[in-house]
């Protein structure tokens, strides 16, 4: 009878989770928290196990003052013997980069201690105390060799890791800077460039409008020609236009009036036979007629 109560009040528990979860339509994470508050309700859980309750960290307890009465009131009259306290000089300066590098640290505490132990040897020899252990004593470390070697490499990946990390924030760094440069230049470029085309689109159209000018100063010339006038003024004219426009260049048609047309001009003067015919007549005989005749 207990098994099927038990059977029963599970089947009831399911099958109020189907119906509720239907009705409200939510997503996995409301069906679960809804099975969680129907299995609380029914005492399936215990409320005291739900939430974890963090202790609270006991502040750290520095008491200066306390502790330096504490030592104060040490004997310190004792032997040295029974205390074996070693005052070694400080001769590096604690940095930093020396406190946060584990390595650096374990050499520090090695040179100490090597330091520690020249000063503590003449004297435990001076008071006959035996430093060297007989053959049959039995020693173990607290640390085994492999515990420390897993300690050293552990270490020295935490060492590595750090060093990584460094040179890629570095290499992100310059590239950063690089890009920036980069940038700078190309922006300087544009400048010059847009400075460079603005300048010879300034020069072209100041050179447009002097050809511009001179075409038309040379077809006003080549009117002036064509209407003639009087042979006064056109030298006049054409000097006035030549002082007032200096340095312009004559049209061709104006510098083929005026030179002619070219061609060769050497041995232009000779005699060929349409000249020597032309000597012996005309004019010339009768010239010569007149000046043979008697009177």
């Amino acid at each position: 009878m207990a098994e099927v109560d038990y059977e029963m009040q599970q089947s009831d528990v399911e099958s109020e989770v189907e119906m509720e979860a239907t009705a409200s339509g939510d997503d996995e994470g409301g069906d679960s928290d809804l099975e969680l508050q129907i299995a609380l309700r029914d005492g399936l859980l215990k409320s005291d196990s739900l939430n974890v309750v963090a202790k609270e960290k006991r502040p750290p307890i520095y008491k200066r003052q306390e502790i330096e009465k504490a030592i104060l009131a040490f004997n310190t009259k004792q032997p040295w013997i029974e205390t074996l306290d070693i005052t070694v000089p400080n001769s590096q300066k604690l940095t930093k980069e020396l406190v946060n590098d584990d390595f650096e640290r374990e050499v520090v505490f090695y040179k100490q201690a090597v330091e520690a132990m020249k000063l503590a040897l003449p004297r435990l020899k001076k008071l006959n105390v035996p430093i060297f252990r007989p053959v049959d004593y039995f020693a173990e470390m607290a640390k085994s060799d492999d515990h420390m070697q897993k300690v050293r490499k552990r270490l020295m990946e935490e060492k590595e890791m750090r060093q990584r990390q460094e040179t890629i924030r570095r290499i992100r760094e310059e590239k950063k800077y690089a890009t920036s440069v980069q940038r700078e230049v190309l922006a300087n470029r544009q400048s010059e460039k847009k400075k460079l085309a603005d300048a010879v689109k300034k020069h072209r159209k100041g050179m447009k409008t002097q050809l511009e000018t001179m075409l038309n100063n040379a077809e006003q010339m080549l009117k002036d020609d064509d209407e003639g006038g009087d042979d006064t003024r056109g030298p006049k004219k054409h000097i006035g236009a030549a002082r007032a426009q200096t340095q312009r260049k004559m049209s061709r048609n104006t510098r083929d009036k005026k030179f002619g047309f070219g061609g060769q001009k050497k041995r232009s003067k000779r005699n060929d036979k349409n000249s020597f015919g032309a000597f012996g007549s005309g004019k010339v005989g009768k010239k010569g007629g007149k000046r043979g005749r008697k009177p």
